[in-house]
């Protein structure tokens, strides 16, 4: 498994899952999985809220998180773990 910054992408994708989290309080004592919807169907983040959770991403990970992203129904928790995975594991990791 690829690593950056001494951290591997297991962990990296935990950590997504809890910046995930940061943006939900209510969330609290409840699992964040990877098929936990970030819409109204699940952690019920509006559209900027997301805009936002992306934009924290691309600043934690130094990976960008683009706006093709935002079409993806339904956008999943692991639709951005994969998308960090894929990212990380590319040779220009951006």
């Amino acid at each position: 498994m690829a690593v950056r910054d001494g951290e591997t992408l297991a962990e990296r994708a935990d950590d997504l899952r809890k910046l995930v989290g940061r943006f939900v309080p209510s969330w609290t004592g409840r699992d964040i999985t990877d098929a936990t919807p970030l819409g109204a169907s699940g952690l019920d983040l509006d559209s900027i809220a997301i805009v936002e959770l992306l934009i924290a991403c691309e600043q934690r990970f130094g990976v960008a998180f683009p706006d093709a992203l935002l079409d993806v129904r339904p956008l999943t928790v692991g639709t951005l773990v994969r998308h960090l995975e894929q990212r990380e594991a590319s040779p220009e990791g951006v």
